[in-house]
């Protein structure tokens, strides 16, 4: 590999890792966020203000955990999880709530 290859190949890996934080991280704090609004037994505002209030700490701590795991894929596997759990626990609550 020359040196512009590997410059290229690092910076690619480094925007893969970015984007996966971003968008990745921004749907698990969002879907933990409303489970958390669904789940405080306070009024509906005061649910949501605090659901959203405790969205900014999931997402940073989802990048922080994107940039830490050893390979890209372990942690899109770990968010993914995250995701699958935390929207089903948000669809669950919304159903006996609303139900």
């Amino acid at each position: 590999m020359t040196v512009n290859t590997t410059r290229i190949s690092r910076a690619w890996s480094v925007t893969k890792r970015v984007l996966t934080a971003v968008f990745l991280g921004y749907i698990l704090a969002n879907t933990t966020g409303t489970a958390l609004a669904l789940a405080l037994s306070a009024s509906e505002v005061s649910g949501v203000v605090v659901g959203t209030l405790l969205t900014f700490p999931f997402w940073a701590v989802s990048i922080l955990y994107v940039f830490s795991a050893p390979s890209l894929k372990k942690a899109v596997i770990g968010l993914g999880g995250a995701i699958v759990v935390t929207g089903g626990v948000a669809g669950l609550l919304f159903v006996l709530t609303h139900g």
